[in-house]
């Protein structure tokens, strides 16, 4: 009896991979995710390291990082990886989705996303997209 459970639960799981992996993004569509990540991990490290020259117009000088970090590094890649995986998901699918996530060591993470889908910038309309302002105002305060 349980094996033929499980017979059945691997048949039906591989008829859902089937479909899944008909419907596998291309190459296009995976470079631009990566692009995504890669720009949202760009922001997250200059909200958690920098406090000036956040396009690096200038070399980085020891004056441009802050002296107390706020937010981890470690976690946040990670968090983008999936906000921007999952946000492909919720718009190709059309769900009705919800990330949640805490405001502790991974919230540079999740301001780097509101800000490149212009949630952050919607909300806060002080707070301009442009290379002069490639973070959020907020990220820039000096912490002592």
């Amino acid at each position: 009896m349980l094996r033929l459970r499980i017979r059945t639960h691997t048949r039906a799981r591989h008829r859902q991979e089937g479909a899944i992996m008909n419907d596998f993004p291309g190459t296009e569509k995976l470079e631009g995710l990566d692009a995504c990540w890669r720009a949202a991990n760009y922001l997250t490290v200059g909200q958690i390291y920098l406090q000036s020259n956040p396009v690096l117009a200038t070399p980085l000088k020891l004056a441009d990082i802050k002296p107390r970090l706020l937010g981890h590094w470690g976690t946040s890649p990670g968090l983008n990886l999936i906000y921007t995986h999952l946000n492909r998901l919720i718009r190709h699918y059309d769900l009705n989705m919800l990330f949640v996530t805490g405001p502790g060591h991974g919230g540079p993470a999740m301001v780097a996303q509101a800000y490149l889908d212009g949630t952050y910038t919607e909300l806060n309309p002080a707070i301009e997209r442009n290379a002069q302002k490639a973070v959020p105002d907020r990220a820039w305060r000096r912490h002592a």
